[in-house]
C-alpha cells in the first residue's frame, strides 16, 4: 500500500494495519495516531516506512517477528516514536536500512539489531537513546553508514571496518579516536564533533585517501595537527575548531588545493604565523582561524583566494598591514558576514596604508569574499 507524498491527516484506518501487503509506505503526510499491535501481524510485510508524519506512542514490540520473509527497510524518521526499540526487527535476516532518526526512542539499541548481518545503514540520531556504544566483538563489520549523532552515548568509540560514513556527534563519547579508523578505507566522512574525546588525533586518519569530510570540533583533543596533508586526498571539509591543540598550522594543508572547501581551527591554542601555503587552496570558501595565538602579518598572497566567502582572523595577536584590496572588501560586505575583529583584550590590529591620507588602523574588519 503506498499513499507517500500527500496531504493525508489524521489516524489511519485500523483496516490499513491488517492489509496482506508487502510494502506499508506512508511517509510524508501528516498521519497521526499509535502505531497498533496489530501490524505486528502483517506476515507479507518487507517494507514499513512511515518517515515525516505525527505518529506517537511506543512501536509494538512484537513488530517483524511473524513476518514470513523478514523487514527489509523500515524507516520511521520524523515523528513522536518514543519508548524502547523493537528487538525483533532483524527477524528473518533480511533488514538492509533502518533509519529511526528525529524520535523520541530511549534505552539501549538492542542486541539482536547490532549483530543483525545484513545491515548496511543505520540511522538512529536525535533520540534519547543511552548506554555505551558496544564492543567490536558480536557487531555486524559490514555497516557501511552509522548515524547515532544527537543522542547519550557514552563509552569509547568501536570501529567497523567497512565503514563508509560514521557520525557520532552529540554525544558523551569519551578517550581517545581509535587509530584503527584508519584502516577503514572506504571512509569517506567522519563526524565525532561535540563529544568529550581527548588525545591527538591520529595520523592514520588524515591518510585515508577516501576521507572527504573530518570533523572533530568541540571535543578535548590536544597535541599538534599531523602535518601529513598531501594533494592525493580529497577533503572536502576539515573541522578541528574547539579543542586544545598547539604548535603552528600545518603548512601541508596548502596541498588540498583542489579539494577543500571549508576549514575550521579556530578556538585552540595554535601559535606562531598564518602558513603562505594557504594561498593554495584556491577553492575555498570558508576560513576560521579565530580565537588562537597567531602572531605576525597575514600573507599578502591570500588576497588571490578568489572563492573565500567568509574569513575570521578575530581574537589573535596579528599585526602589520592587510593584503590589498581587503578594507574596500571589508566596507562593502553585509554586518556579520565575517570578521577581523576582536575585544580589547586580544584583539588583531592592523595598519592600512591610504593613498589620500595618513596610515590609519582598522578594527572590527569584515571580509565577505572577492570584488
Amino acid at each position: 500500500m503506498s499513499l507517500f507524498k500527500n496531504r493525508l491527516q489524521g489516524p489511519v484506518p485500523a483496516a490499513l494495519w491488517q492489509m496482506p501487503d508487502m510494502e506499508l509506505a506512508l511517509y510524508n503526510n501528516s498521519l497521526s495516531g499509535e502505531v497498533p499491535a496489530e501490524v505486528a501481524l502483517m506476515r507479507n510485510l518487507t517494507e514499513f516506512n512511515l518517515a515525516f508524519n505525527n505518529f506517537t506512542g511506543e512501536l509494538p514490540q512484537a513488530l517483524g517477528l511473524n513476518t514470513t520473509q523478514g523487514l527489509v527497510r523500515i524507516d520511521l524518521t520524523g515523528n513522536n516514536f518514543h519508548g524502547a526499540i523493537p528487538h525483533g526487527l532483524c527477524t528473518g535476516g533480511r533488514l538492509n536500512v533502518l533509519d529511526l532518526r528525529l524520535n523520541q526512542f530511549s534505552g539501549s539499541i538492542p542486541g539482536e539489531i547490532l549483530k543483525c548481518q545484513s545491515l548496511s545503514r543505520v540511522r538512529l540520531g536525535n533520540n534519547l537513546l543511552s548506554g555505551s556504544l558496544p564492543s567490536d566483538s558480536g557487531i555486524n563489520s559490514g555497516c557501511s553508514f552509522v548515524e547515532l549523532s544527537g543522542n547519550r552515548f557514552q563509552g569509547r568509540i568501536s570501529v567497523l571496518s567497512n565503514l563508509g560514513t560514521l557520525r557520532l556527534s552529540s554525544n558523551k563519547l569519551s578517550g581517545p579516536i581509535p587509530e584503527e579508523l584508519g584502516n577503514c578505507k572506504s571512509l569517506v566522512r567522519l563526524d565525532l564533533e561535540n563529544n568529550l574525546l581527548n588525545g591527538r588525533i591520529p595520523a592514520e586518519i588524515l591518510a585515508l585517501g577516501s576521507l572527504q569530510n573530518l570533523i572533530l570540533s568541540g571535543n578535548k583533543l590536544i597535541g599538534q595537527i599531523p602535518d601529513s596533508f598531501t594533494a592525493k586526498q580529497g577533503l572536502l571539509e576539515v573541522q578541528l575548531g574547539g579543542n586544545s591543540l598547539e604548535g603552528a598550522i600545518p603548512s601541508s594543508l596548502g596541498n588540498l588545493q583542489v579539494s577543500l572547501r571549508l576549514l575550521n581551527i579556530s578556538n585552540n591554542r595554535l601559535n606562531k604565523q598564518i602558513p603562505s601555503s594557504l594561498v593554495n587552496l584556491q577553492n575555498l570558501e570558508t576560513l576560521d582561524l579565530s580565537e588562537n595565538f597567531l602572531s605576525g602579518p597575514i600573507p599578502s598572497q591570500l588576497r588571490n583566494m578568489d572563492a573565500l566567502t567568509f574569513l575570521n582572523v578575530s581574537f589573535n595577536d596579528l599585526s602589520g598591514q592587510l593584503p590589498n584590496g581587503w578594507d574596500k572588501r571589508a566596507q562593502q560586505a553585509p554586518e556579520g558576514s565575517s570578521a577581523f575583529s576582536g575585544g580589547d583584550s586580544a584583539a588583531s590590529r592592523f595598519q592600512v596604508d591610504d593613498k589620500n591620507g595618513p596610515t590609519r588602523s582598522l578594527t572590527n574588519l569584515r571580509h565577505h569574499g572577492a570584488s
